[in-house]
């Protein structure tokens, strides 16, 4: 199959995969559970998008999933566009230090990035709106339990799209762009 369909087929999975997860966290998860905090799946496919994709990419990326889970979200787009920047830029600097491919990373990488979401989120919320998000420790605490419990089978299913869309999950490393 041509480069160009392989690199649609890939897009449209990962938009397709991250709306079944957001739909899953959002309506799914709360029938099951009850009224324990959803696992942030969107933000782990964000963490996949930001270690597996060169910075720039990532970063369109990245937006463009943004624009796809704000129906699933009470924050404003422009607030969760200035979070997934921050976030995207903060993760592919830690990238750039330390890196190594496969699921103990990922999972590694999702529990502290699920610490620096809720940092950024709060800080950014402190900033930018007029009505600022709480801290709400009990929440955000089971949120830091939950998502890294996901991010094994997250890190497979993406690893199996960019595998059928025959897309090479590695960046170029030493590159001041990966």
């Amino acid at each position: 199959m041509p480069t160009q369909k392989l690199h649609l087929l890939n897009a449209f999975l990962l938009v397709v995969a991250t709306l079944l997860l957001c739909s899953f966290q959002t309506t799914f998860w709360f029938q099951v559970v009850g009224g324990v905090s959803a696992p942030m799946l969107w933000l782990l496919v964000f963490l996949y998008v930001t270690l597996y994709r060169k910075r720039t990419e990532a970063i369109f990326i990245n937006y463009g999933l943004a624009v796809v889970i704000s129906p699933f979200t009470s924050m404003g787009l422009g607030t969760l566009w200035a979070i997934t920047l921050v976030y995207t830029l903060a993760v592919s600097i830690v990238k750039e230090r330390v890196f190594w491919p496969g699921t103990r990373y990922f999972v590694a990488a999702s529990a502290l990035s699920t610490i620096a979401y809720h940092v950024i989120s709060w800080g950014l919320s402190r900033t930018i709106e007029s009505n600022p998000i709480g801290l709400q420790m009990g929440p955000r605490f089971m949120e830091l339990l939950f998502t890294p419990l996901w991010a094994a089978p997250i890190y497979w299913l993406f690893s199996y799209i960019d595998h059928v869309s025959e897309r090479d999950p590695l960046p170029e490393r030493g590159s001041p762009n990966t």
